[in-house]
């Protein structure tokens, strides 16, 4: 019985030192992970400002292509 409790205690204390290893790993991957999605949301935030950017870009050309149609029309309505 004391042979069985000596092999136990020791498989025991082994575990607790994989358990200890493991514990290690998910928080360094539990950091990485936070890290990542900080990069990503930090990444989104700027293509989010790219895109209102470029939107916004966009409506001011329209509005400067129906100034010019309206213009056209009304010149050539009022030349003939």
């Amino acid at each position: 019985m004391s042979e069985l409790r000596s092999e136990l205690r020791g498989e025991m204390s082994g575990l607790r030192v994989e358990m200890a290893e493991i514990r290690g790993d998910i928080s360094g991957l539990r950091g990485e992970l936070k890290s990542d999605i900080a990069g990503v949301a930090a990444s989104v935030a700027g293509l989010d400002a790219r895109v209102g950017g470029e939107i916004g870009r966009l409506y001011r050309w329209g509005a400067a292509v129906v100034t010019a149609n309206a213009v056209t029309t009304l010149t050539v309505l009022l030349a003939a």
